[in-house]
């Protein structure tokens, strides 16, 4: 499994950050942090 590393500065909106690495991205305060594996 090969992890994606975006910057939080990249993901403004979760919808343009989940179809980069949507297993990776949730929604939280409009930004798309990665969550805890």
């Amino acid at each position: 499994m090969k992890e994606i590393v975006i910057d939080n500065t990249l993901c403004i909106k979760c919808r343009d950050c989940v179809e980069i690495c949507p297993e990776n991205l949730f929604f939280f305060t409009s930004y798309c942090h990665r969550r805890k594996a």
